[in-house]
């Protein structure tokens, strides 16, 4: 699921890009995945779902804890501790799909062992954390204490994402036909009874007024959370 898409740049651009067209939509549907990029480099986020495979988690004591007596569903007093729980490595967790504990020691191979995921089983989800809920289990301190995987992220992109992409991409878009002009060799056009001389300096003008709007909402969501578009 990208952030914006070739007919949200059309839109706004009010002209149409497809197979035809220079550059065309292959080109300008390239540019939406470098700008995802560029907004998860920026924001050290993901707006958009992600699957994770596999993913081996530690269980030292920088990701987690399980403690001697963990919570056994038995009474109020057996309530599971705040420090039994593993730290899963992204925020926004959607779904814990699968959750397995290794019986091996670091360095042997792995024998992994499922656990059964929800309320009254062996572990639940809580915020970004794997709540162990049955006591007893062998889940040892390694690095390759668990296997899991999830879902992260946004289920919708958020609509300020998705404007900030597509202006993004215009710009990559507008600097693209800047760099055509420019190649070709500048001169004169005419819309209605306006005729501009040397385009390109006007253009320009344009890239730099969307550049530095661009760069503010990119440096808000990324630094300050502001996220008013």
């Amino acid at each position: 699921m990208a952030y914006s898409n070739v007919a949200n740049v059309s839109a706004f651009l009010q002209i149409t890009i497809d197979g035809t067209t220079t550059p065309s939509d292959t080109t300008v549907t390239s540019w939406i995945a470098e700008v995802d990029d560029e907004i998860n480099r920026v924001t050290k986020s993901v707006f958009e779902t992600t699957t994770v495979t596999d993913k081996i988690i530690s269980t030292n004591s920088d990701t987690g804890f399980i403690s001697a007596t963990s919570f056994d569903g038995t009474g109020a007093y057996n309530q599971p501790g705040t420090r039994d729980q593993i730290q899963l490595p992204n925020n926004k967790i959607l779904t814990l799909d699968a959750v397995a504990y290794n019986e091996s020691a670091d360095g042997e191979t792995e024998s992994w062992v499922d656990l059964t995921i929800g309320h009254g089983k062996q572990c639940v989800l809580v915020d970004n954390y794997i709540k162990i809920l049955e006591s007893g289990l062998p889940i040892p301190s390694q690095f390759t204490g668990m296997k899991v995987t999830y879902t992260h992220g946004n289920a919708t992109v958020p609509g300020f994402v998705q404007k900030l992409a597509t202006r993004m991409t215009v710009l990559a878009y507008n600097e693209s036909g800047l760099a055509n002009e420019i190649t070709s060799g500048g001169g004169s056009i005419r819309v209605g009874d306006i005729e501009i001389d040397e385009p390109g300096s006007f253009t320009q003008t344009y890239i730099d007024t969307l550049n530095e709007w661009v760069d503010i909402k990119l440096r808000q969501l990324g630094t300050n959370n502001v996220y008013v578009i």
